[in-house]
């Protein structure tokens, strides 16, 4: 299956055929119209402990983890437990004034240009159409511990339909 055929699936994918889909292909930023083209890529079934807070990000979503740089990670589906994802690892920017891409030797180039701040969360939908990723980012930009605070269990939901369905 391709992005071309079922672009909403890509995040839905393993790790190591989402990052073959994903590579070479631009992120636009929907706020300020930052691109970027995905470079280097590395593939993760599992991360390993120090990013125990991607449990909390639905998949399709970028997070901006700060560790030595701040690093920028496609979340996927779960393969085997939570923290399947695409982590980018260099990448170019587009200079709308050259009219060409720059590349950038440093990891955290790609958070920072998109305008990404540490644990930083945003949607990545990809548009077959321009064959893009869109950066969509809420006004102000959205941590991991925001997108946790609104999240529910399913156990939750089923409380409140009761409440509701009963009062």
């Amino acid at each position: 299956m391709s992005l071309q055929e079922a672009p909403s699936k890509i995040f839905e994918q393993t790790a190591a055929v989402a990052r073959g889909e994903m590579q070479s292909r631009e992120i636009l930023d929907m706020m300020t119209g930052a691109r970027i083209r995905m470079e280097e890529l590395l593939d993760y079934k599992q991360v390993g402990n120090q990013y125990v807070g991607i449990k909390d990000i639905p998949e399709g979503f970028l997070w901006t983890p700060q560790r030595r740089t701040v690093q920028a990670l496609a979340v996927l589906k779960p393969e085997f437990a939570p923290g399947s994802c695409v982590r980018i690892v260099r990448s170019s920017y587009f200079d709308l004034a050259k009219g060409e891409y720059i590349f950038k030797n440093t990891e955290g180039s790609t958070a920072e240009h998109l305008g990404m701040p540490p644990d930083g969360v945003a949607r990545l939908e990809y548009h077959p159409e321009t064959r893009m990723f869109h950066l969509i980012k809420e006004s102000p930009i959205l941590t991991r511990k925001e997108i946790k605070a609104r999240q529910i269990t399913p156990e939750e939901a089923d409380q409140d339909l009761d409440k509701f369905f009963l009062s």
